[in-house]
């Protein structure tokens, strides 16, 4: 919400995700042979822990490498 001196403004906007297995996450990644996974990181983001991609985890971020055609 914002408010003006003279006016308020409503603003929404949602987003729409789709959420995917560890082994979809795999297979996805694997049709794109110039990304390639570098890490994976939990809700902590912690730059030091990064984990591998499990069932276990609620959510992941991903890191990507890109590879260049030569």
């Amino acid at each position: 919400m914002v408010h003006r001196a003279s006016e308020e403004l409503r603003l929404r906007h949602g987003f729409q995700l789709r959420a995917y297995t560890a082994r979809q996450c795999r297979r996805r990644l694997a049709w794109v042979s110039l990304l390639d996974v570098d890490d994976t990181y939990d809700f902590r983001y912690d730059i030091g822990h990064p984990f591998a991609l499990n069932y276990e985890m609620a959510y992941g971020v991903f890191v990507l490498r890109r590879y260049l055609p030569s």
